[in-house]
Protein backbone atom coordinates (compact mmCIF):
# COMPACT_ATOMS: atom_id res chain seq x y z
CA UNK A 1 0.00 0.00 0.00
CA UNK A 2 1.41 3.59 -1.02
CA UNK A 3 1.86 6.06 1.45
CA UNK A 4 -1.41 8.64 1.08
CA UNK A 5 -0.84 10.76 3.72
CA UNK A 6 2.15 13.45 4.81
CA UNK A 7 1.70 13.12 8.81
CA UNK A 8 4.21 10.70 10.23
CA UNK A 9 1.86 7.72 11.81
CA UNK A 10 1.45 7.81 15.23
CA UNK A 11 -1.51 5.48 15.67
CA UNK A 12 0.47 1.59 15.30
CA UNK A 13 0.65 -0.74 18.43
CA UNK A 14 3.72 -1.33 20.39
CA UNK A 15 4.52 -3.96 22.50
CA UNK A 16 4.90 -3.32 26.26
CA UNK A 17 8.58 -3.46 27.62
CA UNK A 18 7.12 -5.22 31.07
CA UNK A 19 8.37 -8.24 31.36
CA UNK A 20 4.90 -10.16 30.57
CA UNK A 21 3.69 -8.45 27.30
CA UNK A 22 -0.08 -8.30 26.95
CA UNK A 23 -1.63 -11.70 25.66
CA UNK A 24 1.13 -14.12 26.92
CA UNK A 25 -0.91 -17.25 27.29
CA UNK A 26 -1.37 -18.20 31.03
CA UNK A 27 -3.15 -21.26 30.12
CA UNK A 28 -3.90 -23.62 27.01
CA UNK A 29 -5.57 -26.83 26.28
CA UNK A 30 -5.76 -29.58 23.81
CA UNK A 31 -8.95 -29.39 21.63
CA UNK A 32 -8.57 -32.21 18.92
CA UNK A 33 -5.89 -34.48 17.41
CA UNK A 34 -4.46 -35.79 20.41
CA UNK A 35 -5.74 -38.91 21.30
CA UNK A 36 -3.91 -42.11 20.85
CA UNK A 37 -2.91 -43.15 17.54
CA UNK A 38 -0.65 -45.93 16.13
CA UNK A 39 0.66 -43.56 13.55
CA UNK A 40 2.32 -41.33 14.74
CA UNK A 41 6.21 -41.83 15.61
CA UNK A 42 7.14 -41.46 19.13
CA UNK A 43 9.56 -38.01 20.18
CA UNK A 44 9.67 -34.51 20.98
CA UNK A 45 8.73 -32.24 18.75
CA UNK A 46 9.81 -27.79 18.94
CA UNK A 47 6.34 -25.80 17.83
CA UNK A 48 6.65 -22.06 17.11
CA UNK A 49 4.50 -19.31 15.40
CA UNK A 50 4.94 -17.86 12.33
CA UNK A 51 6.69 -21.15 12.18
CA UNK A 52 5.28 -24.60 11.88
CA UNK A 53 1.88 -23.67 14.20
CA UNK A 54 -1.00 -21.27 12.69
CA UNK A 55 -2.93 -19.08 14.92
CA UNK A 56 -6.64 -17.81 14.34
CA UNK A 57 -5.69 -14.22 15.74
CA UNK A 58 -3.05 -11.93 16.39
CA UNK A 59 -0.99 -14.22 18.39
CA UNK A 60 2.77 -13.98 17.94
CA UNK A 61 5.83 -15.57 19.66
CA UNK A 62 4.31 -18.70 20.89
CA UNK A 63 6.82 -21.70 21.23
CA UNK A 64 6.29 -25.16 22.81
CA UNK A 65 7.57 -28.68 23.02
CA UNK A 66 5.53 -31.50 21.69
CA UNK A 67 6.02 -34.90 23.00
CA UNK A 68 4.20 -37.82 21.33
CA UNK A 69 4.33 -40.87 23.67
CA UNK A 70 4.52 -44.36 22.27
CA UNK A 71 0.92 -44.80 21.58
CA UNK A 72 0.92 -41.56 19.96
CA UNK A 73 -1.16 -39.87 22.22
CA UNK A 74 0.03 -35.94 22.51
CA UNK A 75 1.23 -33.93 25.61
CA UNK A 76 2.77 -30.24 25.21
CA UNK A 77 4.62 -27.67 27.40
CA UNK A 78 4.69 -24.18 26.48
CA UNK A 79 8.48 -22.63 26.83
CA UNK A 80 7.17 -19.17 25.64
CA UNK A 81 3.89 -18.45 25.74
CA UNK A 82 3.94 -15.24 22.97
CA UNK A 83 2.07 -12.18 22.99
CA UNK A 84 -1.31 -10.53 21.57
CA UNK A 85 -2.97 -13.86 21.84
CA UNK A 86 -6.86 -13.96 22.50
CA UNK A 87 -8.86 -16.17 25.25
CA UNK A 88 -10.65 -19.14 22.91
CA UNK A 89 -7.83 -18.42 20.25
CA UNK A 90 -6.89 -21.75 18.21
CA UNK A 91 -3.53 -22.93 17.47
CA UNK A 92 -2.88 -25.79 14.96
CA UNK A 93 -0.28 -28.11 14.53
CA UNK A 94 -0.24 -29.43 10.79
CA UNK A 95 0.09 -33.29 11.01
CA UNK A 96 3.13 -32.71 8.40
CA UNK A 97 5.37 -31.65 11.14
CA UNK A 98 4.67 -34.68 13.04
CA UNK A 99 6.91 -38.12 11.32
CA UNK A 100 4.11 -40.67 10.85
CA UNK A 101 1.17 -41.31 7.95
CA UNK A 102 -1.33 -40.12 10.58
CA UNK A 103 -3.24 -36.90 8.63
CA UNK A 104 -5.39 -35.12 11.59
CA UNK A 105 -4.03 -32.17 12.82
CA UNK A 106 -3.81 -31.12 16.23
CA UNK A 107 -5.55 -28.14 17.88
CA UNK A 108 -4.95 -26.02 21.39
CA UNK A 109 -7.45 -23.54 22.18
CA UNK A 110 -6.11 -20.62 24.19
CA UNK A 111 -8.22 -20.47 27.95
CA UNK A 112 -6.59 -17.31 29.27
CA UNK A 113 -3.76 -14.89 28.99
CA UNK A 114 -1.80 -12.27 31.12
CA UNK A 115 -3.03 -8.83 30.35
CA UNK A 116 0.38 -6.94 30.22
CA UNK A 117 -0.03 -4.40 28.08
CA UNK A 118 0.26 -2.34 24.86
CA UNK A 119 -0.05 1.39 23.98
CA UNK A 120 -0.55 3.01 20.58
CA UNK A 121 2.14 5.76 18.96
CA UNK A 122 5.03 6.36 20.50
CA UNK A 123 6.91 5.55 23.54
CA UNK A 124 8.88 8.65 24.42
CA UNK A 125 8.56 11.92 22.38
CA UNK A 126 11.48 14.31 23.68
CA UNK A 127 11.41 17.78 22.80
CA UNK A 128 14.25 20.52 22.80
CA UNK A 129 13.66 24.75 22.21
CA UNK A 130 17.24 25.28 20.66
CA UNK A 131 17.68 29.47 20.69
CA UNK A 132 21.58 29.71 20.04
CA UNK A 133 22.28 33.08 21.85
CA UNK A 134 26.01 34.81 21.36
CA UNK A 135 27.24 36.68 24.18
CA UNK A 136 30.18 38.96 24.46
CA UNK A 137 31.17 39.97 27.91
CA UNK A 138 33.61 43.75 27.77
CA UNK A 139 36.28 44.27 30.62
CA UNK A 140 33.78 46.23 32.58
CA UNK A 141 32.45 42.66 33.18
CA UNK A 142 29.23 43.93 31.14
CA UNK A 143 27.59 41.25 29.42
CA UNK A 144 25.74 41.93 25.41
CA UNK A 145 23.57 39.16 24.28
CA UNK A 146 21.66 39.05 21.04
CA UNK A 147 20.12 36.19 19.29
CA UNK A 148 22.36 34.38 17.48
CA UNK A 149 19.88 31.96 14.92
CA UNK A 150 16.47 31.22 14.58
CA UNK A 151 14.79 29.28 16.73
CA UNK A 152 13.49 25.42 16.31
CA UNK A 153 12.02 22.74 17.71
CA UNK A 154 13.71 19.22 17.66
CA UNK A 155 11.84 16.22 18.92
CA UNK A 156 13.83 12.58 19.83
CA UNK A 157 11.25 9.36 19.08
CA UNK A 158 11.00 6.62 20.25
CA UNK A 159 8.43 3.47 19.77
CA UNK A 160 7.54 0.30 21.98
CA UNK A 161 8.52 -2.42 20.57
CA UNK A 162 6.84 -3.10 17.30
CA UNK A 163 5.56 -6.33 15.69
CA UNK A 164 6.54 -6.09 11.83
CA UNK A 165 3.51 -5.13 10.23
CA UNK A 166 3.44 -2.19 12.04
CA UNK A 167 7.17 -1.19 12.13
CA UNK A 168 7.04 -1.39 7.79
CA UNK A 169 4.00 1.28 7.90
CA UNK A 170 6.23 3.51 10.09
CA UNK A 171 9.85 2.78 8.33
CA UNK A 172 8.67 2.92 4.58
CA UNK A 173 7.12 6.09 5.31
CA UNK A 174 10.55 7.61 6.76
CA UNK A 175 12.10 5.90 3.26
CA UNK A 176 9.56 7.73 1.13
CA UNK A 177 10.97 11.21 2.72
CA UNK A 178 15.05 10.19 1.41
CA UNK A 179 16.45 11.14 4.76
CA UNK A 180 16.85 14.77 5.56
CA UNK A 181 15.35 15.87 1.83
CA UNK A 182 11.36 15.59 2.12
CA UNK A 183 10.28 17.62 5.20
CA UNK A 184 6.70 15.95 6.59
CA UNK A 185 3.96 16.56 9.31
CA UNK A 186 4.35 15.47 13.16
CA UNK A 187 1.70 15.83 15.94
CA UNK A 188 3.02 15.60 19.51
CA UNK A 189 0.97 13.59 22.30
CA UNK A 190 2.15 15.78 24.89
CA UNK A 191 0.72 18.76 23.43
CA UNK A 192 -3.17 17.32 22.48
CA UNK A 193 -5.52 19.01 24.66
CA UNK A 194 -8.47 17.53 25.52
CA UNK A 195 -10.98 17.80 22.59
CA UNK A 196 -13.48 20.31 23.26
CA UNK A 197 -17.56 19.27 22.24
CA UNK A 198 -17.75 21.45 18.63
CA UNK A 199 -16.51 20.31 15.31
CA UNK A 200 -13.80 22.42 14.91
CA UNK A 201 -11.04 22.91 16.85
CA UNK A 202 -9.19 26.03 16.14
CA UNK A 203 -9.34 29.64 17.51
CA UNK A 204 -9.28 32.66 15.59
CA UNK A 205 -6.88 35.74 15.75
CA UNK A 206 -8.73 39.31 16.66
CA UNK A 207 -5.87 41.89 15.89
CA UNK A 208 -2.90 41.93 13.42
CA UNK A 209 0.62 40.81 14.65
CA UNK A 210 3.55 41.76 13.03
CA UNK A 211 6.97 39.41 13.00
CA UNK A 212 9.11 39.76 16.09
CA UNK A 213 5.56 39.96 18.56
CA UNK A 214 5.49 37.88 21.59
CA UNK A 215 1.26 38.21 22.65
CA UNK A 216 -1.40 37.55 20.28
CA UNK A 217 -5.35 37.97 21.06
CA UNK A 218 -7.55 35.09 19.98
CA UNK A 219 -10.98 34.13 20.12
CA UNK A 220 -12.09 30.87 20.97
CA UNK A 221 -16.05 30.54 19.84
CA UNK A 222 -17.48 33.35 17.44
CA UNK A 223 -20.27 34.97 19.40
CA UNK A 224 -23.50 32.65 19.12
CA UNK A 225 -22.29 31.61 15.57
CA UNK A 226 -20.12 28.56 16.98
CA UNK A 227 -17.81 29.20 14.30
CA UNK A 228 -14.69 28.29 16.30
CA UNK A 229 -15.01 25.90 19.28
CA UNK A 230 -11.31 25.82 20.61
CA UNK A 231 -10.09 24.13 24.02
CA UNK A 232 -9.09 26.84 26.33
CA UNK A 233 -5.38 27.70 25.60
CA UNK A 234 -3.11 26.14 28.65
CA UNK A 235 0.69 27.15 29.49
CA UNK A 236 3.15 24.76 27.55
CA UNK A 237 0.99 23.64 24.74
CA UNK A 238 2.35 24.07 21.40
CA UNK A 239 0.08 25.43 18.67
CA UNK A 240 0.63 26.39 14.90
CA UNK A 241 -0.87 28.92 12.99
CA UNK A 242 -3.17 28.68 9.55
CA UNK A 243 -2.95 31.05 7.19
CA UNK A 244 -5.27 31.58 4.53
CA UNK A 245 -3.17 34.58 2.86
CA UNK A 246 0.52 32.64 4.20
CA UNK A 247 0.85 29.18 3.62
CA UNK A 248 4.57 29.40 4.43
CA UNK A 249 3.71 30.13 7.73
CA UNK A 250 4.54 27.00 8.89
CA UNK A 251 6.24 27.55 12.53
CA UNK A 252 4.90 26.01 15.85
CA UNK A 253 4.77 28.20 18.80
CA UNK A 254 4.68 27.44 22.57
CA UNK A 255 1.93 28.98 25.00
CA UNK A 256 3.98 30.73 27.72
CA UNK A 257 1.29 32.69 29.16
CA UNK A 258 -2.73 33.01 29.36
CA UNK A 259 -5.12 35.83 30.38
CA UNK A 260 -8.91 35.33 30.05
CA UNK A 261 -12.04 37.62 30.32
CA UNK A 262 -11.58 39.92 33.19
CA UNK A 263 -7.32 39.05 33.82
CA UNK A 264 -5.91 41.78 31.62
CA UNK A 265 -2.50 43.47 32.52
CA UNK A 266 -2.32 47.01 32.57
CA UNK A 267 -2.22 49.04 29.75
CA UNK A 268 -4.15 46.21 27.50
CA UNK A 269 -7.71 46.22 26.25
CA UNK A 270 -10.70 44.26 28.23
CA UNK A 271 -10.28 40.56 27.37
CA UNK A 272 -13.70 39.76 26.36
CA UNK A 273 -15.82 36.62 26.94
CA UNK A 274 -14.52 33.42 25.01
CA UNK A 275 -11.53 35.39 23.98
CA UNK A 276 -7.86 35.17 25.82
CA UNK A 277 -4.41 36.80 25.30
CA UNK A 278 -1.72 34.43 24.74
CA UNK A 279 2.39 34.75 25.02
CA UNK A 280 3.99 33.08 23.32
CA UNK A 281 7.85 31.64 22.47
CA UNK A 282 9.80 32.09 20.38
CA UNK A 283 8.25 35.27 18.83
CA UNK A 284 6.19 35.36 16.00
CA UNK A 285 8.03 34.85 13.08
CA UNK A 286 5.50 36.26 9.92
CA UNK A 287 3.04 39.67 10.44
CA UNK A 288 -0.37 38.04 10.43
CA UNK A 289 -3.39 39.83 9.73
CA UNK A 290 -7.45 39.05 11.42
CA UNK A 291 -9.06 39.31 8.03
CA UNK A 292 -12.62 37.74 8.02
CA UNK A 293 -15.17 36.90 5.51
CA UNK A 294 -17.84 39.26 4.42
CA UNK A 295 -20.29 37.07 7.65
CA UNK A 296 -17.16 37.61 10.11
CA UNK A 297 -17.61 34.15 11.26
CA UNK A 298 -14.79 32.55 9.86
CA UNK A 299 -11.00 34.01 10.24
CA UNK A 300 -8.70 33.25 7.62
CA UNK A 301 -6.30 33.48 9.63
CA UNK A 302 -6.53 30.25 13.01
CA UNK A 303 -4.43 29.09 15.74
CA UNK A 304 -4.60 25.21 15.61
CA UNK A 305 -4.77 23.67 19.69
CA UNK A 306 -6.01 20.94 19.38
CA UNK A 307 -3.68 18.63 16.75
CA UNK A 308 -1.21 21.21 15.68
CA UNK A 309 1.01 19.76 13.24
CA UNK A 310 4.93 20.25 13.16
CA UNK A 311 6.58 20.86 10.04
CA UNK A 312 9.55 18.57 10.25
CA UNK A 313 12.57 16.94 8.68
CA UNK A 314 14.66 13.78 9.69
CA UNK A 315 18.23 15.22 11.43
CA UNK A 316 19.65 12.32 10.06
CA UNK A 317 20.09 10.73 6.13
CA UNK A 318 20.22 7.21 7.53
CA UNK A 319 17.67 5.27 9.45
CA UNK A 320 18.35 2.77 11.83
CA UNK A 321 16.35 0.00 13.47
CA UNK A 322 16.89 -3.60 14.98
CA UNK A 323 14.61 -6.60 15.00
CA UNK A 324 15.19 -8.97 18.18
CA UNK A 325 14.97 -13.37 18.14
CA UNK A 326 11.07 -12.75 18.83
CA UNK A 327 11.06 -10.82 15.83
CA UNK A 328 9.97 -7.54 17.21
CA UNK A 329 11.20 -4.34 15.38
CA UNK A 330 12.49 -1.52 17.79
CA UNK A 331 13.15 1.67 16.07
CA UNK A 332 14.16 5.48 17.16
CA UNK A 333 15.01 9.20 14.94
CA UNK A 334 15.22 12.79 15.40
CA UNK A 335 13.39 15.32 13.73
CA UNK A 336 14.16 19.11 13.77
CA UNK A 337 11.33 21.51 12.00
CA UNK A 338 11.53 22.64 9.00
CA UNK A 339 10.70 25.85 7.76
CA UNK A 340 9.52 27.46 4.82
Amino acid sequence: MSQTTNILPDNENGVSDQLVSQGAIKTISLTSGYTATANRNAGVYFLYADGNIETSGIGRGFRAELTVAVDGSVSISITDSGRLFAANDTITIDESNILGSDTTDIVLTVLSVRPGSTTKGYKTVSLKSMQPIMKHTANSGRTIKVSDSYHSFEAKVSYNKLLKADFNRIYTFLLSRQGTLKAFNMALPQHQPVTYSGTKKHAGLLTSKVAGETSLDISMRGGTTLFMQAPIPEIGNIFTIYDKNNSTHTKAYMIVGVRLAGEQLAGESGIGTYNAIIDIHPPLQKDILPVVNGSGTNPLVQLELQRPLMRVALTQDSINYSVDSSGLYQLSFSVREDLI
